[in-house]
């Protein structure tokens, strides 16, 4: 989320719009922390405007989620290697940012966001992360899961929690969106699968994928 009063601007005259905050909310603090988090909670969005929060997680050694977009511990925090080698309690040891702010456990994300609308993002390609985070949103409120949706570009992880749990919200996979892509520009928009989500790029290799036609077929 950057540049909040200008986004607040261009926005302000839609309807029902929902302005994430992605990595937290990385403009306002250090990405995938409780800071950036803290903060997009407490921004005012205009009328009609509603601020998400999106947070990527990744795994540890003895299957936690903490709060990390990447693989590897140097961009973003003072450790080094790979987070999948050190524990929950080592990765939460990391500092995350310039003020000693440090990298937090899903639970520590989930209860900085109160009942924000909330995007959750697995980036390993491991069913452990669905078992992990159905564990997880067992212990929070029905109201707090219906504000929350689980997205994954890895199709079994996907599938793993939508078994574990049918009732949660998920977005639809990689493989989801290129069959609704292509069933689409071929006139079989209704046949393909879908997600209760679509977190897409507008355009993906060279591609026009966010189209009115993908938005209308994405509804039905």
């Amino acid at each position: 989320l950057t540049k909040w009063r200008y986004i607040c601007r261009r926005v302000g005259a839609l309807s029902n719009f929902l302005l994430f905050a992605k990595a937290a909310g990385s403009g306002e603090a250090p990405e995938n922390t409780c800071e950036a988090v803290d903060r997009a909670v407490q921004l005012e969005a205009p009328p009609n405007v509603e601020v998400a929060i999106e947070v990527d997680l990744r795994l540890s050694a003895d299957a936690g989620l903490v709060a990390l977009h990447d693989a590897r511990l140097e961009r973003t925090t003072d450790g080094r290697g790979l987070a999948r080698q050190l524990d929950l309690r080592e990765l939460r040891g990391l500092v995350a940012g310039p003020d000693g702010q440090r990298v937090p456990a899903l639970s520590d994300v989930l209860d900085a966001a109160l009942e924000s609308p909330v995007l959750l993002e697995l980036h390993d390609d491991d069913v452990c992360a669905a078992t992990t985070i159905h564990r997880e949103l067992q212990r929070r409120s029905s109201r707090q899961r219906e504000r929350l949706c689980v997205a994954s570009e890895h199709h079994r992880v996907v599938n793993a929690l939508r078994k574990l749990d049918p009732t949660l919200r998920t977005a639809a996979t990689k493989r989801e969106a290129w069959a609704m892509l292509v069933l689409g520009r071929l006139g079989l928009g209704q046949f393909a699968p879908r997600g209760h989500v679509w977190v897409l790029p507008e355009r993906h290799a060279g591609l026009h994928v966010v189209t009115p036609q993908f938005v209308e077929q994405a509804r039905r």
